[in-house]
């Protein structure tokens, strides 16, 4: 079935106008045919709005405009293997641990008049080899799983588990949805999708793709809304997140609400130096999504970080604003995300300690012709750790719940960053684009849960870093895009194992290292490239 949907992607069809079923050159939310459009799009004087709101349903009936119809996504073959311990993110319900994970994926979208649906399906097959892990506790209070995370209990609680169980899993994943047009002002649905909201390229702080698909009702704007100011959009969920089978067995937490909120600004093209300026707010609500929990991204979800009683209230928050420049003329493009865990007490208290519990993004991409091709290259930087406040107050790890038991997770995977709570990453890749091949480069760094190093180890501990590099090579082949990718990673002190040198005097610390070796392969249709 994916060959002849992969076949039916790259063969020519008739004018667009003429037809009933078309390909369109839209594809599933991460997927590589987006990767390549965004970089493409650098050029491009439209799509603003595009790369700060996305879901693949939304893009994909966005594209097709008001035209009746059914249209294919872009399908894409993934198979990934890891050495050492699981690596990577922003793969949806792929929990890509130790082995093969292979992933296939594809859909239609269709149209009549108002009504539009989409579906996309995604079979998974994952080996999940052995790595070592620290088992949960059967002495600790509370009673949960043995592959539940040790360092996510009590007061700091979260759904995040070391690995998922021990087994090999095989799956069909899908994302749909099924929504009305009101109006331009205005579409209505419901759906089971990934939403990314923010402008980044690795990381996105309030919602990501990293996570499974999410059972949602939503209200979002059809089309932008013109106004002598500029273009104006907007999309609202009320969203159920479930529990891992990892977590506990009370199965009166199973469910939690999510209220999520997002308006964005995208100024007229006779301002060019003005960026795309959007605000989200999202509450998590320990209680099942229903007509009581809707408008919780309102409401007040107190100080539970400040306030450890505060917690009662039974929600947690995340409050951000991202802006993001463009200048198609240079190819090139920047951006930043900045959130707020917890809000201020008041306007003194934030001039007091104007980073007490913040995480920000800051990036930037940009094409250029040189030689025979293009170069393309982006950065990025995502900061989540424990702000410099914690030497005068309460500092919580980003993302766990204080209101909530399973923290801003779901089904076990994290909703925002892939580098986890209280983490940062830095990373950077170069590609050079050639015709019918490209080849690339990329180096990183990632820091996972720096609070629970401040806190809970003793002072002998060292963090748990990640150094990696990784080497990639596509070639069009038959109207097909082959990509290969090698990537290497050491990871320091892995699990914060370190460990007194015997006999050291000054110290010194050994720790337990791990070399992990990652390769994969990606099919997909003939990928756009970059013009001169």
């Amino acid at each position: 079935m994916f060959a002849a949907l992969v076949a039916a992607s790259v063969a020519r069809t008739a004018p667009l106008s003429a037809q009933l079923i078309t390909v369109e050159p839209f594809a599933r939310l991460g997927s590589e045919v987006e990767r390549a459009r965004r970089a493409v799009g650098l050029r491009d004087s439209t799509g603003g709005l595009e790369w700060v709101l996305r879901s693949s349903g939304g893009q994909a009936i966005a594209a097709m405009g008001r035209r009746n119809g059914i249209a294919l996504f872009q399908p894409e073959l993934h198979a990934v293997t890891h050495s050492a311990h699981p690596w990577g993110g922003n793969d949806g319900a792929l929990r890509a641990g130790v082995g093969l994970n292979v992933t296939a994926s594809t859909g239609l979208a269709a149209q009549y008049r108002m009504l539009s649906v989409a579906v996309v399906a995604t079979p998974i097959a994952e080996e999940n080899g052995y790595f070592q892990t620290i088992p949960y506790s059967e002495f600790v209070s509370p009673t949960r799983n043995v592959w539940a995370n040790p360092f996510y209990a009590g007061g700091n609680s979260m759904d995040y588990p070391q690995r998922f169980g021990n087994r090999r899993r095989q799956v069909v994943d899908w994302e749909g949805r099924l929504a009305l047009r009101l109006h331009d002002a205005a579409r209505i649905g419901v759906s089971r999708e990934q939403r990314w909201w923010g402008p980044g390229l690795q990381q996105a702080l309030v919602v990501s793709n990293n996570a499974p698909a999410i059972p949602q009702v939503f209200l979002e704007s059809a089309s932008p809304l013109r106004s002598p100011v500029g273009h104006f959009s907007y999309a609202y969920m009320l969203g159920r997140l479930e529990e891992s089978p990892y977590f506990d067995g009370d199965p009166a937490n199973d469910t939690r609400s999510l209220s999520a909120l997002t308006l964005v600004w995208e100024p007229q093209s006779r301002f060019p130096l003005l960026p795309t300026i959007g605000l989200t707010r999202a509450v998590m609500n320990r209680e099942a999504p229903g007509l009581g929990t809707a408008l919780d991204v309102f409401a007040d979800a107190g100080r539970p970080w400040a306030r450890p009683a505060e917690g009662g209230r039974g929600l947690d928050q995340i409050t951000g604003l991202f802006a993001r420049w463009h200048a198609p003329a240079a190819g090139a493009a920047a951006w930043m995300e900045w959130v707020r865990y917890e809000q201020p007490a008041s306007f003194r208290d934030y001039l007091e300690g104007p980073g007490h519990a913040q995480g920000y993004t800051l990036g930037a991409e940009h094409v250029t012709p040189w030689w025979r091709g293009h170069i393309y290259a982006a950065a990025e930087f995502s900061y989540a750790e424990p702000s410099p406040s914690i030497r005068v107050r309460p500092v919580e790890s980003s993302y766990v719940g204080k209101g909530t038991a399973h923290g801003w997770t779901h089904q076990g995977q994290m909703l925002g960053p892939w580098f986890g709570p209280a983490g940062s990453s830095q990373w950077a890749r170069a590609d050079y684009w050639a015709g019918s091949w490209r080849a690339g480069f990329s180096l990183g760094r990632l820091r996972r849960d720096a609070n629970h190093r401040f806190q809970n180890l003793p002072a002998l501990s060292r963090e748990d870093v990640q150094l990696y590099y990784g080497l990639r090579f596509a070639k069009t082949l038959g109207g097909l895009d082959v990509q290969l990718e090698f990537t290497e990673g050491a990871r320091l002190n892995h699990l914060f194992q370190s460990y007194g040198v015997p006999g050291a005097t000054g110290g010194e610390t050994t720790g337990v290292d791990l070399l992990n070796r990652s390769f994969a392969l990606t099919i997909s249709p003939k990928l756009p490239r970059p013009q001169p």
